[in-house]
Protein backbone atom coordinates (compact mmCIF):
# COMPACT_ATOMS: atom_id res chain seq x y z
CA UNK A 1 0.00 0.00 0.00
CA UNK A 2 1.56 3.40 -0.99
CA UNK A 3 0.37 5.87 1.97
CA UNK A 4 1.50 9.52 1.60
CA UNK A 5 1.36 11.95 4.93
CA UNK A 6 0.89 15.59 5.05
CA UNK A 7 1.71 17.91 7.82
CA UNK A 8 2.78 21.95 7.90
CA UNK A 9 6.07 21.01 9.12
CA UNK A 10 8.11 18.94 11.33
CA UNK A 11 9.12 21.19 14.35
CA UNK A 12 8.84 19.73 18.12
CA UNK A 13 4.97 19.47 18.62
CA UNK A 14 2.31 16.12 19.75
CA UNK A 15 1.66 15.73 16.19
CA UNK A 16 4.74 15.42 14.68
CA UNK A 17 6.32 13.44 17.64
CA UNK A 18 3.22 10.86 16.66
CA UNK A 19 4.59 10.66 13.06
CA UNK A 20 8.30 10.33 13.76
CA UNK A 21 7.19 7.27 15.84
CA UNK A 22 4.40 5.77 14.19
CA UNK A 23 5.13 6.32 9.90
CA UNK A 24 8.50 3.56 10.57
CA UNK A 25 6.56 1.72 12.27
CA UNK A 26 4.09 0.90 10.00
CA UNK A 27 6.37 0.73 6.93
CA UNK A 28 8.41 -2.18 8.74
CA UNK A 29 5.24 -3.85 10.23
CA UNK A 30 3.18 -4.14 7.16
CA UNK A 31 5.89 -2.93 4.41
CA UNK A 32 3.97 -0.09 3.04
CA UNK A 33 5.01 2.51 0.87
CA UNK A 34 5.11 5.38 3.21
CA UNK A 35 6.58 8.76 2.45
CA UNK A 36 5.23 12.57 3.88
CA UNK A 37 5.24 15.58 2.70
CA UNK A 38 5.74 19.01 4.23
CA UNK A 39 4.27 22.46 3.70
CA UNK A 40 7.41 23.96 5.29
CA UNK A 41 11.01 22.74 6.40
CA UNK A 42 11.06 25.70 8.48
CA UNK A 43 11.64 24.78 12.45
CA UNK A 44 11.78 21.04 10.87
CA UNK A 45 13.57 19.40 13.81
CA UNK A 46 12.34 15.54 13.23
CA UNK A 47 13.42 15.55 8.99
CA UNK A 48 16.32 13.62 10.34
CA UNK A 49 15.11 11.40 12.40
CA UNK A 50 12.68 10.14 9.74
CA UNK A 51 14.94 10.25 6.83
CA UNK A 52 17.37 7.91 9.00
CA UNK A 53 14.36 5.23 9.61
CA UNK A 54 13.74 5.24 5.82
CA UNK A 55 11.19 7.35 5.06
CA UNK A 56 10.72 9.67 2.24
CA UNK A 57 10.88 13.21 3.15
CA UNK A 58 9.78 16.15 0.54
CA UNK A 59 8.64 19.60 0.86
CA UNK A 60 6.76 21.89 -1.62
CA UNK A 61 8.63 24.15 -3.29
CA UNK A 62 6.62 27.12 -2.50
CA UNK A 63 8.03 26.06 1.63
CA UNK A 64 5.16 28.32 2.69
CA UNK A 65 2.07 27.44 5.18
CA UNK A 66 0.02 29.99 4.05
CA UNK A 67 0.72 30.04 -0.03
CA UNK A 68 -2.14 28.71 -2.29
CA UNK A 69 0.17 27.67 -4.80
CA UNK A 70 -0.22 24.40 -2.66
CA UNK A 71 -3.06 23.48 -4.07
CA UNK A 72 -2.10 22.91 -7.38
CA UNK A 73 1.25 21.62 -6.72
CA UNK A 74 -1.12 19.05 -4.25
CA UNK A 75 -3.07 18.01 -7.22
CA UNK A 76 -0.33 17.29 -8.90
CA UNK A 77 1.31 15.52 -6.66
CA UNK A 78 -1.42 13.69 -6.02
CA UNK A 79 -2.26 12.18 -9.66
CA UNK A 80 1.42 11.45 -10.17
CA UNK A 81 1.99 9.69 -6.80
CA UNK A 82 -0.57 7.23 -7.66
CA UNK A 83 -1.27 6.71 -3.76
CA UNK A 84 -3.42 4.18 -2.09
CA UNK A 85 -4.30 6.59 0.93
CA UNK A 86 -3.52 10.73 1.53
CA UNK A 87 -3.43 11.40 5.51
CA UNK A 88 -3.34 14.85 6.44
CA UNK A 89 -2.10 16.15 9.75
CA UNK A 90 -3.07 20.40 11.24
CA UNK A 91 -4.56 23.36 9.54
CA UNK A 92 -3.39 24.46 7.11
CA UNK A 93 -2.38 21.58 5.56
CA UNK A 94 -5.61 20.14 5.77
CA UNK A 95 -7.61 23.12 3.93
CA UNK A 96 -5.18 22.58 1.21
CA UNK A 97 -5.59 19.25 1.25
CA UNK A 98 -9.51 19.36 1.21
CA UNK A 99 -9.57 22.22 -2.23
CA UNK A 100 -6.76 19.92 -4.17
CA UNK A 101 -8.82 16.34 -3.53
CA UNK A 102 -12.26 18.04 -4.08
CA UNK A 103 -11.54 18.32 -8.15
CA UNK A 104 -9.15 15.47 -8.83
CA UNK A 105 -11.22 12.70 -7.01
CA UNK A 106 -11.56 10.97 -10.73
CA UNK A 107 -8.28 11.16 -11.67
CA UNK A 108 -6.64 9.48 -7.89
CA UNK A 109 -7.60 5.88 -6.42
CA UNK A 110 -7.08 7.62 -3.54
CA UNK A 111 -8.69 7.61 -0.34
CA UNK A 112 -7.96 10.84 2.34
CA UNK A 113 -7.67 10.84 5.94
CA UNK A 114 -6.61 13.57 8.35
CA UNK A 115 -6.45 13.52 12.39
CA UNK A 116 -7.70 15.74 14.58
CA UNK A 117 -5.06 16.29 17.14
CA UNK A 118 -6.61 18.75 19.77
CA UNK A 119 -9.49 19.54 21.50
CA UNK A 120 -9.17 23.34 20.76
CA UNK A 121 -7.70 25.81 18.13
CA UNK A 122 -7.94 29.67 17.27
CA UNK A 123 -11.06 28.44 14.12
CA UNK A 124 -13.09 27.82 16.89
CA UNK A 125 -13.26 31.35 18.39
CA UNK A 126 -14.71 32.73 15.10
CA UNK A 127 -18.75 31.47 14.03
CA UNK A 128 -17.64 31.57 10.45
CA UNK A 129 -14.93 28.95 10.28
CA UNK A 130 -17.87 26.11 11.41
CA UNK A 131 -18.95 26.49 7.97
CA UNK A 132 -15.62 26.62 6.35
CA UNK A 133 -14.35 23.65 8.88
CA UNK A 134 -17.65 21.55 7.73
CA UNK A 135 -16.99 21.75 4.28
CA UNK A 136 -13.65 21.21 4.77
CA UNK A 137 -14.07 18.02 6.99
CA UNK A 138 -16.55 16.69 4.31
CA UNK A 139 -13.35 16.39 1.77
CA UNK A 140 -12.24 13.49 4.13
CA UNK A 141 -13.39 9.71 3.53
CA UNK A 142 -12.32 8.99 7.66
CA UNK A 143 -12.02 11.61 10.81
CA UNK A 144 -9.29 10.38 13.02
CA UNK A 145 -9.41 12.18 16.99
CA UNK A 146 -6.36 11.28 18.95
CA UNK A 147 -8.87 11.05 21.95
CA UNK A 148 -12.44 10.92 22.96
CA UNK A 149 -12.06 14.29 24.16
CA UNK A 150 -11.39 15.44 20.51
CA UNK A 151 -13.63 13.97 19.30
CA UNK A 152 -16.26 14.92 21.24
CA UNK A 153 -15.48 18.54 21.08
CA UNK A 154 -15.09 18.03 16.98
CA UNK A 155 -18.40 16.54 17.27
CA UNK A 156 -19.88 19.60 18.76
CA UNK A 157 -18.26 22.24 16.73
CA UNK A 158 -19.72 20.43 13.42
CA UNK A 159 -22.82 19.20 14.41
CA UNK A 160 -24.98 16.05 15.04
CA UNK A 161 -25.83 16.31 11.36
CA UNK A 162 -22.23 15.89 10.03
CA UNK A 163 -21.44 13.84 12.57
CA UNK A 164 -23.88 11.32 11.87
CA UNK A 165 -22.89 11.24 7.76
CA UNK A 166 -19.62 11.06 8.38
CA UNK A 167 -16.71 8.22 9.39
CA UNK A 168 -15.68 9.67 12.69
CA UNK A 169 -13.12 7.58 14.64
CA UNK A 170 -10.67 7.87 18.09
CA UNK A 171 -7.33 5.94 17.66
CA UNK A 172 -5.02 7.07 20.88
CA UNK A 173 -1.45 8.07 20.39
CA UNK A 174 0.96 5.83 22.13
CA UNK A 175 4.86 6.36 22.50
CA UNK A 176 7.59 3.54 21.92
CA UNK A 177 7.98 1.77 25.12
CA UNK A 178 10.99 -0.29 24.68
CA UNK A 179 12.99 3.25 23.37
CA UNK A 180 12.03 5.14 26.97
CA UNK A 181 12.62 2.24 29.37
CA UNK A 182 16.05 1.50 27.76
CA UNK A 183 17.46 4.78 27.96
CA UNK A 184 20.34 5.86 29.91
CA UNK A 185 19.74 8.48 32.59
CA UNK A 186 22.38 11.48 33.13
CA UNK A 187 24.23 12.22 36.05
CA UNK A 188 22.02 14.96 37.72
CA UNK A 189 25.08 17.28 37.77
CA UNK A 190 25.73 16.91 33.74
CA UNK A 191 21.99 18.17 33.34
CA UNK A 192 22.70 22.17 34.33
CA UNK A 193 25.10 23.81 36.19
CA UNK A 194 24.27 24.48 40.17
CA UNK A 195 22.86 20.72 40.37
CA UNK A 196 24.36 17.91 42.29
CA UNK A 197 23.91 14.57 42.80
CA UNK A 198 21.28 15.46 45.74
CA UNK A 199 19.29 17.81 43.70
CA UNK A 200 15.40 17.08 43.32
CA UNK A 201 14.42 17.42 39.83
CA UNK A 202 11.36 18.50 38.06
CA UNK A 203 10.88 18.09 34.96
CA UNK A 204 8.55 19.30 31.57
CA UNK A 205 8.78 18.77 27.92
CA UNK A 206 6.49 20.70 25.78
CA UNK A 207 6.47 23.94 23.68
CA UNK A 208 6.13 27.01 25.04
CA UNK A 209 2.47 28.06 23.43
CA UNK A 210 -0.74 29.15 24.83
CA UNK A 211 -1.84 25.46 25.31
CA UNK A 212 1.07 24.49 28.13
CA UNK A 213 1.68 26.44 30.80
CA UNK A 214 5.08 26.22 31.90
CA UNK A 215 4.09 29.56 34.08
CA UNK A 216 2.27 27.56 37.13
CA UNK A 217 5.10 25.09 37.05
CA UNK A 218 7.38 27.84 37.79
CA UNK A 219 5.41 29.83 40.57
CA UNK A 220 5.08 26.58 41.87
CA UNK A 221 9.23 26.84 42.64
CA UNK A 222 7.92 29.60 45.11
CA UNK A 223 6.75 27.06 47.22
CA UNK A 224 9.71 24.72 47.33
CA UNK A 225 12.63 24.50 49.16
CA UNK A 226 15.86 25.44 47.48
CA UNK A 227 17.39 21.97 46.48
CA UNK A 228 14.72 21.36 43.85
CA UNK A 229 14.94 22.30 40.69
CA UNK A 230 12.94 22.60 37.31
CA UNK A 231 14.13 21.34 34.26
CA UNK A 232 12.20 22.66 31.12
CA UNK A 233 12.82 21.64 27.51
CA UNK A 234 11.34 22.96 24.47
CA UNK A 235 11.45 26.04 21.94
CA UNK A 236 8.71 28.18 21.25
CA UNK A 237 7.11 32.12 21.00
CA UNK A 238 6.65 32.49 24.68
CA UNK A 239 10.01 31.00 25.95
CA UNK A 240 11.39 34.53 26.15
CA UNK A 241 8.47 35.51 28.21
CA UNK A 242 8.35 32.10 30.81
CA UNK A 243 12.35 33.15 31.04
CA UNK A 244 10.98 36.64 32.28
CA UNK A 245 8.84 34.96 35.01
CA UNK A 246 11.72 33.17 36.48
CA UNK A 247 13.69 36.32 36.85
CA UNK A 248 11.13 38.10 38.50
CA UNK A 249 10.57 35.15 40.75
CA UNK A 250 14.42 35.02 41.87
CA UNK A 251 14.54 31.19 40.39
CA UNK A 252 17.13 32.14 37.62
CA UNK A 253 19.54 29.72 39.42
CA UNK A 254 16.93 26.66 40.14
CA UNK A 255 14.55 27.05 37.20
CA UNK A 256 16.77 26.07 33.50
CA UNK A 257 15.37 26.19 30.36
CA UNK A 258 17.46 23.24 27.58
CA UNK A 259 15.73 24.91 24.85
CA UNK A 260 14.89 21.86 22.22
CA UNK A 261 16.47 18.47 22.84
CA UNK A 262 16.54 15.53 20.90
CA UNK A 263 17.57 13.16 24.16
CA UNK A 264 14.10 13.48 26.30
CA UNK A 265 14.41 10.09 27.09
CA UNK A 266 17.50 10.08 29.18
CA UNK A 267 16.20 13.26 30.55
CA UNK A 268 13.08 11.55 31.75
CA UNK A 269 14.90 8.87 32.83
CA UNK A 270 17.40 11.07 35.31
CA UNK A 271 14.27 13.33 36.85
CA UNK A 272 12.89 12.41 40.26
CA UNK A 273 9.37 14.01 39.04
CA UNK A 274 7.85 14.85 35.90
CA UNK A 275 4.73 17.39 35.52
CA UNK A 276 2.39 18.60 32.64
CA UNK A 277 0.86 21.64 32.90
CA UNK A 278 -1.18 23.01 30.10
CA UNK A 279 -4.25 24.87 29.55
CA UNK A 280 -5.49 22.20 27.21
CA UNK A 281 -4.28 18.59 25.37
CA UNK A 282 -5.52 16.29 22.70
CA UNK A 283 -3.77 13.57 24.32
CA UNK A 284 -0.21 14.31 25.76
CA UNK A 285 2.43 12.13 24.55
CA UNK A 286 4.33 14.52 27.09
CA UNK A 287 2.94 12.86 29.93
CA UNK A 288 2.56 9.03 28.60
CA UNK A 289 6.51 9.14 27.93
CA UNK A 290 7.17 10.26 31.76
CA UNK A 291 4.61 7.43 32.42
CA UNK A 292 6.78 5.17 30.50
CA UNK A 293 9.99 6.26 31.87
CA UNK A 294 8.60 4.74 35.49
CA UNK A 295 8.20 8.33 36.80
CA UNK A 296 5.27 9.89 38.64
CA UNK A 297 3.39 12.10 36.60
CA UNK A 298 1.57 14.89 37.99
CA UNK A 299 -0.84 17.12 35.31
CA UNK A 300 -3.22 19.68 34.95
CA UNK A 301 -6.86 18.45 35.69
CA UNK A 302 -8.48 19.26 31.91
CA UNK A 303 -9.17 16.67 29.15
CA UNK A 304 -6.78 14.69 27.27
CA UNK A 305 -4.57 14.80 30.77
CA UNK A 306 -7.18 13.84 33.84
CA UNK A 307 -8.27 10.90 30.77
CA UNK A 308 -4.42 9.92 30.66
CA UNK A 309 -3.74 9.79 34.62
CA UNK A 310 -7.03 8.53 35.84
CA UNK A 311 -6.02 9.25 39.02
CA UNK A 312 -7.16 12.02 41.29
CA UNK A 313 -3.94 12.03 43.21
CA UNK A 314 -1.39 12.86 40.08
CA UNK A 315 -3.87 15.70 39.12
CA UNK A 316 -4.13 19.38 40.39
CA UNK A 317 -6.21 22.21 39.16
CA UNK A 318 -5.29 24.41 36.45
CA UNK A 319 -3.07 27.08 37.29
CA UNK A 320 -3.38 26.52 40.69
CA UNK A 321 0.85 26.77 41.67
CA UNK A 322 0.44 25.90 45.47
CA UNK A 323 -1.54 22.62 45.40
CA UNK A 324 0.85 21.58 42.72
CA UNK A 325 4.05 22.36 45.20
CA UNK A 326 2.19 20.24 47.88
CA UNK A 327 1.80 17.63 45.36
CA UNK A 328 5.42 17.81 44.23
CA UNK A 329 6.44 17.61 47.63
CA UNK A 330 4.51 15.25 49.37
CA UNK A 331 5.87 12.91 46.29
CA UNK A 332 9.19 13.91 47.47
CA UNK A 333 9.22 13.86 51.13
CA UNK A 334 7.49 10.24 51.19
CA UNK A 335 9.26 6.82 50.08
CA UNK A 336 6.39 4.57 50.02
CA UNK A 337 3.50 7.19 48.36
CA UNK A 338 6.70 7.80 45.72
CA UNK A 339 7.05 4.24 45.23
CA UNK A 340 3.47 3.60 44.57
CA UNK A 341 3.10 6.52 41.86
CA UNK A 342 6.32 5.23 39.94
CA UNK A 343 4.34 1.81 39.57
CA UNK A 344 0.70 3.17 38.56
CA UNK A 345 2.76 4.94 36.20
CA UNK A 346 4.20 1.84 34.57
CA UNK A 347 1.22 0.49 34.61
CA UNK A 348 -0.94 3.48 32.78
CA UNK A 349 1.75 3.47 30.30
CA UNK A 350 0.84 0.08 29.31
CA UNK A 351 -2.44 1.52 27.77
CA UNK A 352 -0.53 3.99 25.34
CA UNK A 353 2.16 1.68 23.44
CA UNK A 354 3.06 2.71 19.75
CA UNK A 355 2.40 -0.63 18.62
CA UNK A 356 -1.21 -0.24 19.10
CA UNK A 357 -1.90 2.65 17.56
CA UNK A 358 0.35 1.45 14.30
CA UNK A 359 -1.95 -1.40 14.20
CA UNK A 360 -5.26 0.67 14.32
CA UNK A 361 -3.97 2.65 11.82
CA UNK A 362 -3.41 -0.03 9.66
CA UNK A 363 -6.99 -1.31 9.95
CA UNK A 364 -8.45 1.86 9.16
CA UNK A 365 -6.21 2.22 5.80
CA UNK A 366 -7.10 -1.53 4.86
CA UNK A 367 -10.66 -1.36 5.87
CA UNK A 368 -10.95 1.96 3.15
CA UNK A 369 -8.91 0.48 0.71
CA UNK A 370 -11.04 -2.58 0.65
CA UNK A 371 -14.39 -0.36 0.73
CA UNK A 372 -13.44 1.84 -2.30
Amino acid sequence: MKVLHIINNLRLGGAEKLLVELLPLLQRKNHDDISILLLSDTGSVFVDALAGDGIDVKTIKFNHLLDPRNVHYLKKHFILGDYDIVHVHLFPAQLWVALASRSIRKLTRATFVTTEHSPHNWRRKLFLFRYIDRWMYDSFDAIISVSCETKTQLQIWLGKQFSAKHKMLTIPNGVNQSKIKSAIAYEKKQIADGIDASSKLIFMAGRFVDAKDQKTLIQAMTHLPVDYHLILAGDGPLLGAHKAIAEKLSLARRVHFLGYRDDIARLLKSMDIVVQSSNWEGLSLAAVEGMAAGKPVLASRVEGLSNVIMNDSYLFEKGNARQLADKISALLSDGEPYRAACQYSCERAGHYDITATAEAHADLYHELRCGK
